[in-house]
């Protein structure tokens, strides 16, 4: 009446096709349940039920078909079987319709009641489009074709859209919606996408099309597990299940994450560990098969498509999770962004929420990366601290640069974070520091006019030490001063980042030391990264066991990461790049 369409999705009932109704069974906003009359309740029956369950479905009705084929006795007792087997789901209430196709009998009653509970589709404009393709074939004149139901959002002719898993980019060239030409589809529709850019590749059943900003691939899931009550065993850590979702069927293997297993009838969190990239976003639903049984076992709710591989059971993870579990999308960013101690990707976080998504008031914004403001606060104490305990520990140094200044204090926090938070601590004066040394205030790098004196002297012959270095007893010996004078001066002068301690009582001028860092920079290009003591001491000429002293302190210092018998570049380090030294001595 009045032009209103109701879509259907016809799935078969036989028990061999559980995988074809679970494609189709899923997405849809009401259940129709048929049972035959003749039949009663069959084992397929239950197992459809369960993943009408599993899938959150909570409005349906049941035909009770072929009553003219038994009495009325057997129609009530059919009814009965129905009611229990109905009671404890969310379909306990709904209406039993004796029906009968070759009497007419009880049809115009079921259309009434489908008519009357129908309700328009409400589409999210901030969701992106999604469609899941179970029909792919080629037209004449138009190419590929991907047909399916559409779960999210709105598609236009021309439109960009992306094939997942195998993220291949396409262009929609025209749309059929609900069976006729149309400019454009939207969440509820049946549709077919013709579509530009599929070429060597073909489309398949399973596959994903979905707008380029909630394009992701996943090998790992985060999800809220539900196991059936009536499974004879638990779910135990490691094993093979096939999981449903879309048109699509995975394989993969279980691991809980609130534990070794998961006793039939409780609900846990788990890890999905697929055996081949899938798709899929926050909030879906998944059927779960026993891999060997091929019956179901569970539902979950999907938390984090993008789930990490380490620290997945940590107190933060944990946190994190409890927040992707928040049904309002604000809400769950709000939660999120305090959970994620370490930062949150943003751009991966939209693609996973296939939403847009807003930074709530006080959020630290650094490109995609954000931080929550009682975290950014937490992070700006702990680099303080970090700069603090570094100081004390090496009170004659002049400080971190800020990529070591992220190892010691936040070490995963994302590096765009780190250096927005130390800009901000920089402007605010709390962080001092020059060229590429940080550190406190307080902490002296000035020197005083007798060590500005003994500066003067000791410089030149620090240039003159070359790559070797000089020691001290050898420039007391030159000076005509006591060492432990020449050690308070040295010890001055590499605060101010005049000199450099290469091991105890040997120190080299800071372009001597930034010489042998270009040095170990391009010997490390030249061969995969890593340095070694003797292609060093080759290069350098300067001994073996010099060279071991001079690794040792690139190693103390940032720029190199020893590693057996190698020593690899850290790309990051800023150190060592040729900066000037402060006005004052030379």
């Amino acid at each position: 009446p009045g032009g209103l369409r109701l879509g259907f999705v016809d799935v078969p009932g036989h028990e061999r096709f559980v995988g074809t109704m679970l494609a189709g069974a899923a997405g849809i906003d009401f259940a129709l349940l048929v049972v035959a009359a003749d039949d009663g309740v069959m084992p397929q029956t239950r197992e459809h039920l369960a993943a009408l369950t599993l899938f959150g479905v909570q409005r349906g009705a049941v035909a009770l078909t072929k009553c003219d084929r038994v009495d009325a006795a057997a129609i009530a007792a059919r009814t009965r079987e129905i009611r229990a087997l109905l009671a404890g789901s969310p379909l306990a209430a709904a209406p039993v319709v004796p029906t009968s196709v070759p009497a007419r009998a009880g049809i115009e009653t079921l259309r009434a009641l489908l008519l009357g509970t129908a309700t328009p589709v409400l589409v999210d404009e901030a969701q992106a489009f999604r469609l899941a393709v179970d029909r792919a074939f080629v037209l004449d004149g138009l190419g590929w074709t991907a047909a399916g139901y559409v779960r999210a959002g709105t598609v236009q002719v021309g439109d960009d859209l992306v094939v997942l898993p195998e993220q291949t980019p396409v262009r929609v060239r025209s749309i059929h919606a609900d069976g006729k030409a149309a400019r454009s589809a939207a969440r509820g529709q049946r549709a077919a996408l013709a579509l530009h850019g599929i070429e060597a590749a073909p489309l398949r059943r399973g596959q994903w099309l979905v707008a380029p900003e909630a394009a992701l691939v996943t090998e790992r899931v985060d999800v809220l597990l539900r196991a059936l009550p009536e499974l004879p065993v638990a779910l135990r850590r490691g094993c093979d299940v096939s999981a449903h979702a879309g048109a699509a069927a995975w394989q993969g293997r279980l691991v809980p994450l609130d534990g070794e297993t998961l006793e039939p009838g409780r609900s846990a969190r788990a890890q999905l560990v697929l055996h081949e990239p899938g798709a899929a976003w926050a909030g879906d639903r998944i059927v779960l098969r026993a891999g060997a049984a091929a019956r179901i076992v569970g539902g979950a709710t999907v938390l984090d498509p993008c789930a990490p591989k380490r620290y997945r059971r940590t107190p933060a993870r944990r946190a994190v999770l409890d927040a992707l579990a928040i049904a309002a999308p604000p809400l769950r960013t709000a939660a999120v962004l305090d959970a994620a101690t370490d930062g949150l990707d943003a751009d991966a976080y939209a693609h996973a929420q296939a939403r847009e998504v807003v930074p709530p008031p006080g959020t630290v914004v650094a490109g995609r990366y954000w931080l929550g403001a009682a975290a950014a606060v937490a992070a700006s104490q702990a680099i303080l601290a970090a700069l603090q305990a570094f100081h004390a520990a090496l009170p004659d140094h002049p400080g971190p640069d800020i990529a070591r200044l992220r190892r010691i204090a936040t070490p995963r926090l994302a590096v765009p974070l780190h250096r927005k938070l130390v800009d901000a601590l920089r402007a605010q004066g709390c962080i001092a520091g020059h060229g590429p040394s940080l550190r406190l205030p307080q902490h002296a790098v000035a020197l005083d006019q007798r060590d500005e004196s003994l500066a003067r002297r000791i410089a030149p012959r620090l240039d003159a030490a070359g790559r070797r270095g000089a020691w001290v007893r050898d420039l007391a010996a030159q000076l005509g001063e006591p060492e432990s004078t020449l050690r308070a001066g040295l010890a001055a002068m590499r605060r101010a980042s005049l000199a450099w301690q290469i091991t105890t009582d040997l120190y080299a001028s800071p372009q001597v030391v930034d010489e042998l860092a270009a040095l170990v920079r391009a010997l490390a290009f030249a061969h995969g990264g890593a340095v070694t003591t003797r292609a060093f001491r080759d290069a350098s000429g300067v001994g073996r066991n010099r060279a071991v002293q001079i690794l040792e302190f690139f190693d103390d210092n940032g720029l190199l990461r020893r590693a057996r018998a190698q020593h690899h570049l850290r790309p990051d380090c800023e150190r060592f790049i040729g900066e000037a030294p402060p006005g004052g001595a030379s």
